[in-house]
């Protein structure tokens, strides 16, 4: 049988995060944050653990670097693609935090599950 997950969305105001080549870890008290890189530097973000079964988390590129930001979930729900790569403007992923136990490869924990990822399109789309 199919286990379903209410999402459960935090406070819906945005934060903006400036990330740069030292590893910055993103909140998740709010729904959305906005990343910004800086020069030419690797970018590097982390993506804690949740709080809540269910609750959502979308992280979106706001402007751009000269190279891509990483996104890495502290706790990924899935053994591969725990990096998430946001190289040009809108580019986005939502997130949701999920009991582990529907997965053999994160059984008795939680993670991070990806359940889209794609690019709004910045000149004319709201990026919260």
């Amino acid at each position: 049988m199919a286990r379903f997950f209410l999402p459960l969305i935090p406070d819906g105001e945005f934060d903006a995060v400036t990330v740069s080549a030292t590893t910055q870890a993103l909140s998740v008290a709010t729904f959305c944050t906005h990343l910004t890189g800086t020069n030419s530097v690797a970018c590097v973000a982390t993506l804690p653990a949740g709080t809540k079964i269910g609750q959502l988390k979308k992280i979106v590129t706001r402007a751009a670097s000269d190279t891509s930001i990483s996104v890495t979930l502290t706790s990924h729900y899935a053994d591969a693609s725990d990096v998430l790569t946001l190289t040009a403007i809108g580019d986005y992923a939502l997130c949701q935090w999920q009991d582990g136990n529907a997965d053999a490869s994160n059984v008795g924990g939680a993670g991070w599950k990806v359940l889209e990822t794609g690019n709004i399109d910045a000149g004319t789309d709201q990026l919260g």
